[in-house]
């Protein structure tokens, strides 16, 4: 009868204490990294070791160790790759547009406290377009008091401002995503550059017999899940472990080798009206635009471009009626001397950006043309027509007031913001409910590796006293010998 012998007994015993020993160091290895957010915790690939053929059959050699793996669901890994970049994209439009909301807060819908009465009152945007025309108003009853015109003109200048304000401020958190952008195109090349390198740092660790390269692998991670905030991409390994990497469509890592690079550019053939002066993406290889659908850069370009263009666009068109129709309605009128002229506007400029009251009715308010006949400065025909605009349904703001429309525009705002809101909470709770799924694969349980690590003691242990007890025969053997 033949067998592994008391020799082979013993080199399986010390084997069995190698496996012991190494797992209880991957466990300490996986304490270690408990709190690491990025690490996907490891275990010691054991199996058999090779049989000895005996006469009575195949007998086992005890185990050995095969490797070391990494606990990974890479579907997971992938899935949670994409909705970074959906969370991405929603956390970022509603930062913007929260940023506008808070720009503009002062601006669109104010209140202040009367220092006399200890009152609030409004006095957003809307509010000034009333006092304007009330204004009016108070004039048309006293068409020859000079405080009337002076209060006229003051609130005019006022509305005139706001509207200035609302325009410039929108315009520079415009500017303010361009700078973003920029800024994003250099943390996009970053990581593009730090993947390609520890791609192949991963294909050099990983030639061979060598196994995997776990710590890279978790590092590559979650740089792809760095990534996946700024754009949304694709990624493939070959059969031979090497990785491409696109983005809408376009190859930035072929092989592990980095080819292309992000870069930022300005429409300049035909922009239209939301797109000029404004910051995109490409590649540096490329003439055209990157087909970027989600990410922090895409939630930029959208929230700018959608939603706060929308807006500006809003603010200026009834800032731009506003302007046409008070000068239609005064140009038709006379002035405190009774002189009357068919080009002398109320409001200079075309829109909210450079609406301004006229100089000439800054200067001499007598010139504020409120009388509807030559030489009859009592008259208030004009002054009371400019007062009744703020109830005219304007037939290039959809047939509504001025009021209403402002009104309509900055309630879209509000549910722009508002749908945002919603669509972020809702992919966050997606996002847990991936993180909580790879936490259960892939995190590491501190009672479960304490449990563990008893269990690999215990067999360490065995081991040694397996040593001890075939020594001791070993003994009773020479001495049988003598």
């Amino acid at each position: 009868m033949s067998g592994l012998g008391l020799f082979g007994t013993m080199e399986m015993a010390r084997n069995s204490m190698g496996v012991a020993r190494m797992s209880a160091e991957v466990t300490g290895h996986n304490l270690a990294n408990a709190a690491n957010p990025g690490y996907a915790r490891q275990r010691v690939k054991v199996e058999s070791a090779s049989s000895l053929p005996t006469t009575e059959g195949p007998q086992g050699g005890g185990a050995r160790v095969d490797g070391f793996e990494q606990i990974r669901d890479k579907t997971l890994d992938k899935y949670l790759v994409t909705e970074n970049s959906l969370t991405g994209y929603y956390e970022t439009k509603k930062q913007v547009l929260n940023q506008s909301q808070v720009r503009l807060g002062q601006i669109l819908d104010r209140q202040s406290v009367d220092p006399k009465s200890g009152n609030s009152h409004q006095t957003g945007l809307a509010e000034r377009i009333t006092d304007f025309f009330n204004t009016f108003q108070s004039l048309s009853a006293a068409p020859t008091s000079n405080t009337e015109r002076r209060l006229a003109v003051v609130s005019a200048t006022e509305l005139a401002d706001r509207f200035n304000r609302a325009h410039d401020r929108l315009s520079g958190l415009r500017e303010d995503v361009n700078s973003e952008l920029k800024d994003g195109v250099a943390e996009v090349n970053k990581l593009l550059q730090s993947i390609s390198v520890i791609s192949q740092r991963i294909g050099a660790s990983e030639s061979g017999e060598t196994g995997m390269a776990n710590e890279l692998r978790d590092t590559r991670q979650r740089w792809f899940e760095e990534l996946a905030e700024q754009v949304d991409f694709n990624y493939t390994e070959n059969q031979d472990g090497q990785m491409n990497l696109t983005v809408g469509g376009h190859k930035f890592i072929d092989e592990d080798t980095l080819v292309d690079q992000f870069a930022h550019t300005v429409i300049t053939d035909n922009p239209t009206a939301k797109q000029a002066g404004m910051t995109y993406i490409k590649s540096i290889s490329g003439n055209g635009l990157l087909n970027i659908t989600s990410g922090k850069m895409k939630g930029l370009i959208d929230a700018r471009d959608d939603t706060i263009f929308t807006l500006v666009n809003d603010i200026n068109e009834v800032a731009k009626q506003l302007i046409n129709e008070v000068n239609a309605v005064h140009y038709t009128g006379y002035d405190l001397n009774g002189a009357g002229d068919n080009t002398l506007k109320f409001f200079t400029g075309t829109g909210s950006n450079d609406m301004k009251v006229n100089q000439t009715l800054i200067d001499n308010p007598q010139r504020i043309q409120a009388s509807g006949y030559a030489n009859e400065p009592g008259d208030n025909t004009v002054g009371k027509q400019i007062a009744n605009l703020m109830n005219k349904n304007i037939t290039a703001l959809n047939s509504v007031t001025f009021n209403e429309s402002y009104s309509n525009s900055v309630a879209r705002f509000g549910q722009a913001i508002s749908n945002v809101e919603t669509q972020l909470e809702a992919q966050e709770a997606v996002q847990r409910l991936l993180e909580k799924q790879r936490d259960s694969v892939s995190g590491v349980s501190i009672d479960e590796e304490v449990s563990n690590l008893m269990m690999y003691q215990r067999a360490f242990q065995a081991s040694a006293r397996l040593i001890t007890t075939m020594d001791t025969l070993l003994e009773d053997v020479l001495t049988l010998q003598r």
